[in-house]
């Protein structure tokens, strides 16, 4: 399947930055976002879970502001 991320500015006015996670996704299943800064160490930290399948693709949108240096997601199938 296809993955697509955009990083999104925020509001001038304060600090936060969106990340948008757009994915191929198949009817009736539903989806998690994932998330870890060391990908030796596995990804640990559910960003969002139970992410309904949209018609043809989903999307998502993490605030990432407060996370200091990189950061790397996945996204898995949590039902078939």
């Amino acid at each position: 399947e296809r993955a697509e991320a955009a990083v999104l500015p925020g509001d001038p006015r304060d600090d936060a930055v969106q990340l948008v996670l757009t994915w191929q996704s198949a009817t009736g299943r539903t989806y998690q976002i994932q998330a870890t800064a060391d990908l030796a160490a596995g990804f640990t930290n559910v960003v969002a879970a139970a992410i309904p399948a949209g018609a043809s693709a989903s999307a998502v949108t993490v605030d990432v502001s407060s996370i200091a240096g990189p950061a790397y997601y996945r996204i898995v199938v949590e039902s078939p």
